[in-house]
């Protein structure tokens, strides 16, 4: 098991590659594909607030007077949990969006800011956030999902029910460094977990992470020899590089005949769908990634009249001062300005 330094350690970085995950990788694309047992729809589809379930007492409840005491706010809070918790209990996504607006509330409560919180108001704050969290993925808002369920585990790092969640959130918006890290968490935890293995496979198939995807086939194969996911992997990685063969050496000595060995035709068209749509979805980022690393160039607007040094300088400033804000990142191409001069010499 992770020291309580280690699990620390695994929140920071979920908030922080979180961070980068949505300054790099916004949302560019729809698909749908199947993780597990568990289908999984990519989409941009929301749900708003609705309020029509909520009665007047609840909708005042959310109307808090600017001078409520700590007091009157600690029985608002209760309150708004207890209905909250009602609505969430139907099983009725309906319900449970119209429970939105009252989780907001709770989880936005200055009683709840504190860092040293009485434990049952740290209860009712985790219990909000991992309520919110779990609304928010059913209705596929995937950015509020990850906002919540993180602030939820930051609350109680023990709870894997959390980190799996938000493992599938997490691979369904293609955020793939939260995803890892996340996955990571619960094998250290529980390295033969049945539903973050094969989550595992998947996610370092998409990403070219080949070594540690046949480590992990590895573990599959030994729990479940007949395993397809890991034998589709194994197949698929060995046959754009065989010289990582050796990294399986054990199972290729006991199953031979495994890179030749058949998948069911449904077994194998449910992951192709799987790994091609997020495999488009990682190009995509690594493509928008490389663009926004080109230098962009940009011309003088005319020749110098002459090769010196203060005709050089007095040019250049002249086209920064016509370049916008948004060419910073333009470097000016010095030999446009004097290549005539090359030239002639």
């Amino acid at each position: 098991h992770l020291s309580e330094e280690s699990r620390i350690t695994d929140c920071s970085l979920l908030s922080t590659f979180e961070k980068i995950d949505c300054e790099r990788h916004p949302d560019t694309s729809k698909s749908s594909l199947k993780t597990g047992d568990t289908s999984v729809a990519i989409s941009s589809e929301v749900f708003p607030p609705v309020h029509a379930a909520l009665s007047p007492n609840v909708l005042d409840l959310l109307r808090p007077s600017k001078k409520n005491t700590r007091e009157c706010e600690e029985v608002r809070v209760i309150k708004l949990y207890r209905h909250a918790l009602r609505l969430c209990s139907t099983e009725n996504l309906s319900d449970e969006v119209s429970a939105t607006p009252l989780l907001e509330s709770i989880i936005g409560s200055f009683l709840l800011r504190a860092h040293d919180l009485p434990n049952q108001l740290k209860l009712v704050k985790f219990a909000a956030c991992k309520l919110l969290g779990g609304v928010y993925m059913k209705s596929k808002q995937d950015k509020k999902a990850i906002k919540f369920l993180i602030k939820a585990i930051e609350l109680d790092r023990n709870d894997l029910t959390l980190w799996l969640r938000l493992a599938r959130v997490a691979i369904r918006s293609a955020k793939f460094t939260t995803a890892t890290i996340v996955l990571e968490h619960i094998l250290a935890e529980h390295p033969s977990h049945p539903i973050a293995l094969p989550l595992a496979l998947l996610v370092y198939l998409v990403t070219s992470d080949f070594e540690v995807c046949l480590e992990l086939v590895n573990r599959a194969l030994q729990l479940d020899a007949s395993n397809e996911r890991a034998i589709y992997c194994v197949q698929y990685i060995l046959r754009f590089q065989p010289s990582l063969s050796p990294l399986i050496e054990d199972v290729l000595q006991s199953r031979p005949n495994i890179l030749t060995g058949s998948i069911s035709d449904e077994t194998k068209q449910q992951l192709d769908e799987e790994f091609l749509a997020l495999r488009a979805r990682f190009r995509e980022q690594l493509d928008t990634q490389a663009e926004m690393r080109k230098i962009v160039t940009v011309s003088f607007p005319e020749r110098l009249a002459s090769l010196t040094w203060t005709l050089l300088m007095d040019a250049s400033v002249k086209m920064f001062d016509q370049l916008s804000e948004k060419s910073v990142r333009h470097f000016l191409r010095l030999t446009s300005s004097f290549l005539t001069h090359y030239s002639a010499g």
